[in-house]
């Protein structure tokens, strides 16, 4: 559960700490916020967004001015707000899985009543985080497969599936961007273009947004997955531009022509109608 609660004291005393920050015991621990955080956490597997909600849910009712999460053996550092002189950390396991460290932080000590509140709504975290990181796990390693080799389409199906499942349940919006090379290939240059597709493959993976999944569909077709936001479809596909500007510079020969599509999820699209769409949708490259 929550081991080694550690409180790093500097000078402050009882007397400061209730005059700068009132305590709201009673008012945050009422079951309508509790489920209003249980609901926060399960709408959400990525894990940054995920400590993002419980730091904003939880300041409404304690006053924390920062949070600090670190996971030595993925080396996940991720920090919120303004990362004061005190502080109280939260060693996390759950079912015996090692789940990180939460650092909660202000520039005055936390009361012995806050931190009971705060381990109160840690014990929400636990289960969520838990699954976090395994969902974390589960796409770095598809990341390292499907980038890398071509996926079979029943696989390919069933994992945009949940993604778009996952998008329309929890109401957030998604975007599908096509990516596909067209060459003409005489015998002699085979090797030639798929070691540039191979390299353009091979730095998409090690570059993009950590919000974006990617998925190789075919020797010349990938697939990328990313929030339905103006700003990060726009740098994604300005990305993929430059990768590819890139890559024709560094192989001067053969060379390659680059085609890029692009559809939102809405909320009767299967995986074959929006990536139809998308192929369709064909953008100024």
């Amino acid at each position: 559960m929550v081991v080694s609660l550690q409180t790093i004291e500097k000078g402050a005393t009882l007397a400061k700490v209730a005059q700068t920050y009132p305590e709201n015991t009673g008012q945050g621990n009422s079951e309508l916020e509790r489920f209003k955080l249980v609901s926060l956490l399960q709408s959400t597997l990525d894990l940054k967004t995920l400590l993002k909600y419980f730091f904003e849910n939880i300041r409404e009712s304690l006053p924390i001015d920062g949070l600090y999460y670190h996971e030595e053996d993925r080396a996940t550092k991720i920090k919120f707000g303004k990362q004061g002189t005190h502080s109280c950390g939260y060693r996390l396991t759950n079912a015996g899985v090692e789940c990180g460290e939460i650092i909660f932080k202000r520039d005055v000590r936390f009361s012995e009543t806050e931190l009971q509140k705060i381990e109160h709504n840690i014990l929400l975290l636990l289960a969520p985080i838990s699954n976090a990181i395994k969902y974390s796990d589960a796409v770095a390693s598809a990341y390292q497969n499907s980038v890398r080799q071509i996926i079979n389409r029943e696989n390919l199906h069933a994992s945009l599936h949940r993604e778009i499942e996952l998008a329309k349940r929890h109401n957030h919006p998604l975007a599908i961007v096509s990516i596909s090379f067209h060459v003409q290939k005489p015998l002699d240059r085979v090797v030639a273009y798929d070691k540039k597709i191979d390299a353009f493959a091979e730095l998409m993976h090690k570059n993009k947004d950590s919000t974006n999944l990617v998925y190789r569909a075919t020797k010349q077709e990938f697939l990328l997955i990313t929030p339905n936001n103006s700003e990060l479809v726009s740098h994604a596909i300005e990305s993929i531009k430059d990768w590819y500007n890139f890559l024709q510079d560094k192989y001067e020969s053969p060379p390659i022509q680059l085609s890029i599509g692009y559809a939102t999820v809405t909320g009767t699209d299967s995986v074959k109608s929006v990536i139809e769409r998308a192929k369709k949708n064909r953008l100024p490259v």
